[in-house]
């Protein structure tokens, strides 16, 4: 979003108000916006303007027990490739993402085009269709967002943490989630499950109020007495910092 109110901050502040309030779609709504861009501008002035942009803390941390776990990370964004890809860079963790999808542009011709091999719907990056995909033996969820570009994701996870924007959207569709403030809070959730989960309790008065702040029982965490069967986990994470 920052982004986008950056390089056109008219058609930001008309849009974004309209795509919240689910009045037109994210596909409509972000195309018709990132499409009046000059191509001039892009990449460099949009990659100097993330250059310094911070993400939330802990992330490196949780990739390092994903990795002990051998959990894959695939990030998932409506955001533009090459500055997701920019700033995992600067943190030291593209190498260690298992897959990115997210937006590509084409800038050949006077304004931006979008590109995107999952457009479908009402997303310009369907991530439902994704989860599908990368999922097809079975494999748990586990799913990451914070704003409306998330929802509908939430909707087919096995285990969804919401912060932000996200929460309110889920309460209103009845859907469970935990809610998180930084990196570490989920690594220690995937560590010792919440309430009800196998191998340890996490502290409830972390968590918000039950029926949204604790979901059911679905699968323990992997390690001794975790994971039976030789049940996969596929981990997804929606970056949320631009």
């Amino acid at each position: 979003v920052s982004v986008l109110k950056q390089f056109a901050p008219s058609l930001s502040n008309e849009l974004i108000p309209k795509i919240l309030s689910k009045e037109i779609t994210i596909r409509q709504g972000v195309r018709q916006i990132l499409e009046s861009i000059p191509s001039s501008i892009y990449p460099n002035d949009f990659l100097n303007f993330v250059q310094d942009k911070p993400i939330r803390s802990g992330l490196s941390s949780l990739i390092d027990y994903l990795d002990s776990q051998q959990i894959p990370f695939i990030v998932i964004s409506g955001g533009i490739r090459c500055l997701v890809e920019a700033i995992l860079k600067r943190e030291n963790l593209l190498e260690r993402c298992s897959k990115i999808y997210a937006i590509d542009i084409d800038n050949s011709n006077d304004k931006l085009k979008i590109l995107s091999d999952w457009e479908s719907g009402s997303e310009l990056v369907a991530k439902v269709d994704i989860i599908k995909q990368e999922c097809q033996n079975n494999e748990k969820v586990i799913f990451i967002g914070d704003s409306i570009t998330d929802l509908n994701a939430s909707k087919h996870a096995d285990l969804v943490f919401a912060r932000d924007r996200l929460c309110d959207y889920l309460k209103e569709e009845n859907i469970e989630f935990i809610e998180w403030k930084d990196f570490e809070d989920i690594k220690k959730i995937m560590q010792h499950g919440p309430p009800g989960w196998p191998g340890g309790q996490y502290p409830p008065n972390t968590m918000m109020p039950p029926p949204f702040g604790m979901m059911p029982p679905m699968m323990p965490p992997n390690g001794p007495g975790g994971m039976n069967g030789g049940m996969k986990v596929r981990y997804i994470y929606v970056i949320y910092i631009i």
